[in-house]
């Protein structure tokens, strides 16, 4: 490739997975490729990490002449292209037990190919892949039918006969002429348009499409020209009869609307006829496909600009066909599964000049070039695989196979029976020796069939017995039946046990046992442990009572005349009764908002069931119930579960619950109150749903009147509280402030405050004491309200709609009434400053 791309790579970061032992660290668990026709995994997809001898190992059956394997390990330098194995070995093998075969293998840049030729068509290969340390790496496989090696230039190029995908290895060297594809887009500045190429020549058997794609071994750049010679084969190309063209390189481009690629080639969907040398925008490696014109005989160049001793692979597609020979076989198989069975093998090929048959391992004829049908005997058994090739012009060739197995009868095969002689419910087992794909077919009395080696029969009525044959086929050939005779089956005690229970989860229960028994010569009986024959003699039928509660087995025994025995059983469970729960309270009042709490102990094997008034149900052993209505008094009802019996039910009552009492009072004068000592203050009691009731008037002093008065006579400043309850148990307090006590009646008024929350002088206090109604108004210069309270205690904080009014003068309008019902007005400004 002519035009270079310079990267810098600061750095780069390898996450790599994580990799397990791989199953296909040995050779007898090789990952078998079932398809090695263009062949390749993903990069990565394959790992020596972890592998204990540091390898991998695959299989794959020859379906051609040729193999070539490439192993990608570390390419790019970053693990991601490939993976991250460095120089990888390739090897292959005829099976786990031999050496390596010798192949040719060539190494470069972390890539390693190797090419066996002369493979035997249908045998198993074995592939193992090491390094020089354990990584990750990608494989391809392509076992493919050879063409001549190509020549370098158009002279000696390779007639391809047809479309059949192959590898090229040891590309290298431009050939005697090392400039034909001047002209083309290979063409370059300063030197040969060729530097490691190879020549392909074909004829177009019909008219229709023709793509291709070319796969590097390596993740190299590959470039190629093709031409159309027209029908004269004329090897003097121009680039006038060049009609595709690609010297794209994608290998390490990274550039804006730049594609890394590596394969290239023509396809359906691209509109462009010619990719340009370099890293350009939009190129992709792919050009439009080709409409060839059947009789024209079309070249193809393929072109490795930067290094040589690496390969490709190409894949044919389209509509349009290569002239050349077709490998075709007719197959006859004759006396089949006999010792005189042979095999006439037929042509019935077309376009060739010679054919060449090999028949495979064991076959008393080796190969034959013969025209006229063969007939071939075989001396081992086992699957072979014919080849059939047919060459044509120039000697280029295609390869048709046939793969089949060479079977004889099975032997007779020998029946095994598991006893001589058979009672009712016994089973008998029938077997035969176990062989390697050998299908088995059972059959014998009552429509009985099986395919398995071993056939198990279940003896359920006398019927069974008779003539049992069995069938072995082995690769389509079947042997001649055996068969065995079971003889009749013994007459074998036939029991019918019935057991039920009376009074059940009583004290008085008991069991009705009842048996029949026929064709018996004797009969046990078992009735199990601390059994207590109420009634009932010889065969019955019993009624029978248990000590202790718990499982029992009844159990019937009878030996018929010939020996046979049969058992029949019954389990029953002796049921415990349970006490009757007792039921613990967590108090005997209830107050709405209080909650119930039932506590009965937990016994051992034991569920519980709960139900009470409001719909309540539960199955703790400890129930809590918040009281939200008067409606949850009442019985509530327990009953305990031991296995299938119900304890009888036990209740407990929850008497009338009460309401919650609300305290309220109002005083005479008001509070809260500024008053002068000493003074009296009038309680009136405004509770509901009490009895009781408890006061504290602050000073120190208490009463349990209902609506006390009380004479304040100590300066200071007191809260009073009420406590009301009901019955002693449900109760509510309140408390309310504050009396200010002083010793004086003075009215205070201040003109200035500063609310800047200092948490001084943060508030317009006004100090009056002794009255029965206040009302403070206050207004702007304009007349405007800004504030109004009833409330003495409620001081002005300075505010307006939640704001804090400026700094200025306010003006007040106090209307009070005294404790004697005097009138009382003041009036006056007050300032904010700051």
């Amino acid at each position: 490739m002519w035009l270079k791309t310079l990267l810098f790579i600061s750095a780069v970061l390898i996450n790599l997975p994580a990799w397990a032992q791989p199953p296909n660290d040995d050779c007898a668990q090789a990952k078998v490729i079932e398809d090695v026709a263009n062949y390749c995994s993903a990069d990565q997809e394959f790992s020596t990490l972890n592998a204990i001898d540091g390898d991998a190992w695959f299989a794959f059956t020859a379906r051609s002449f040729d193999v070539n394997i490439s192993i990608s390990g570390n390419t790019d330098g970053t693990g991601n292209l490939g993976g991250t194995l460095q120089n990888p070995i390739v090897e292959i093998f005829t099976n786990c037990n031999t050496a390596n075969i010798v192949a040719s293998t060539i190494s470069s840049d972390n890539v390693t190919t190797l090419y066996k030729g002369g493979l035997i068509i249908g045998n198993v290969y074995n592939v193992r892949v090491s390094g020089s340390n354990k990584g990750s790496f990608k494989l391809c496989i392509n076992n493919y039918t050879p063409v001549f090696k190509p020549g370098q230039d158009c002279s000696s190029a390779s007639v391809l006969c047809s479309k059949q995908s192959f590898t090229q290895t040891d590309v290298s060297g431009g050939g005697l002429n090392s400039d034909e594809a001047a002209g083309t887009c290979l063409a370059a500045f300063g030197v040969n348009s060729e530097q490691n190429s190879a020549w392909y020549k074909w004829t177009a058997a019909n008219s229709g499409t023709l793509t291709f794609t070319i796969t590097p071994t390596a993740n190299d750049d590959t470039d190629w020209v093709l031409y159309d010679l027209g029908t004269s084969d004329n090897c003097l190309t121009s680039s006038a009869t060049a009609i595709r063209c690609n010297a794209g390189r994608g290998v390490d481009c990274f550039g804006p609307g730049q594609q890394r690629f590596t394969k290239t080639g023509l396809n359906l969907t691209s509109v462009d006829l010619n990719e340009n040398g370099g890293c350009m925008e939009g190129q992709d490696g792919f050009v439009r496909f080709v409409s060839m014109q059947q009789d024209h005989i079309y070249a193809l160049l393929v072109n490795n600009f930067d290094r040589g001793n690496n390969g490709f692979t190409i894949e044919f597609g389209g509509t349009g066909e290569f002239v050349g020979p077709q490998a075709v076989i007719d197959f006859k198989q004759n006396n089949a599964c006999t010792p005189e069975q042979d095999f006439t093998f037929t042509s019935i090929s077309k376009n060739y000049n010679r054919l060449k048959w090999t028949f495979g391992e064991s076959a008393n004829i080796d190969s034959s070039n013969s025209e006229d049908p063969v007939t071939v005997r075989y001396t081992t058994s086992g699957v072979k695989t014919v080849v059939l090739q047919a060459f044509g012009d120039k000697d280029c060739s295609v390869v048709s196979t046939k793969t089949f197995t060479v079977s004889l009868k099975p032997d007779v095969p020998v029946i095994n029976a598991n006893q001589l002689s058979f009672c009712l419910n016994q089973t008998i087992t029938l077997s035969t020796e176990s062989m390697e794909g050998a299908t088995y077919n059972w059959n014998g009395p009552n429509g009985f069939t099986s395919n398995k080696p071993i056939a198990n029969i279940l003896v359920s009525d006398y019927n069974v017995a008779g003539n049992y044959n069995l069938l072995v086929t082995i690769n389509g050939c079947t042997s001649d039946a055996a068969e065995i005779t079971i003889d009749p089956i013994q007459t074998t005690p036939v029991i019918t046990l019935e057991v039920t229970e009376n009074n059940p989860c009583t004290k008085n229960t008991t069991f009705n046992i009842d048996y029949k028994v026929k064709d018996f010569q004797e009969v046990t009986t078992n009735f199990g442990n601390g059994a207590r024959i109420n009634s009932g003699s010889g065969n019955g039928p019993f009624v029978v009572s248990y000590d202790t509660p718990g499982s029992r087995t009844i159990i019937i025994s009878a030996r018929g005349e010939t020996g046979c025995e049969v058992t029949a059983t019954k389990i029953i469970d002796v049921p415990v009764l349970p006490l009757q729960p007792t039921i613990q309270i967590n108090k005997d009042i209830f107050c709405v908002s209080d909650t119930i709490v039932l506590t009965t102990p937990q016994l051992p094997n034991t569920t519980y069931f709960w139900q009470g008034p409001n719909n309540f149900s539960s199955a703790e052993a400890t129930v809590r119930i918040p009281i939200t209505n008067l409606n949850q008094a009442g019985a509530y009802f327990l009953v305990a579960t031991l296995g299938k019996c119900t304890s009888e039910a036990v209740q407990i009552v929850i008497p009338e619950i009460f309401k919650n009492p609300v305290a309220a009072f109002t005083t005479e004068p008001e509070i809260p109150n500024r008053l002068t000592a000493p003074v009296s203050v009038k309680f009136t009691n405004n509770s509901t749903d009490a009895d009781a009731f408890s006061w504290d008037f602050g000073d120190g002093a208490t009463s349990t009147e209902v609506n006390p008065e009380h004479v304040y006579s100590t300066f200071g400043t007191f809260t009073i509280r009420l406590n009301a309850s009901k019955n002693q148990v449900c109760n509510n307090s309140v408390t309310r402030g504050t009396f200010i006590i002083t010793a004086d009646n003075t009215i205070f008024i201040p003109n200035t405050f500063t609310p800047n929350a200092d948490l001084f002088n943060d508030e317009f206090v006004v100090t009056i004491s002794n009255i029965s109604t206040y009302n403070i108004k206050i207004f702007n210069r304009y007349g405007s309200p800004l504030y109004q309270s009833n409330d003495a205690f409620d001081h002005w904080k300075g505010i307006y709609n939640d704001e804090l009014l400026p700094v200025g003068t306010y003006f007040y309008i106090i209307n009070a009434t005294s404790l004697s019902g005097e009138k009382i007005l003041e009036s006056g400004s007050i300032s904010i400053i700051k």
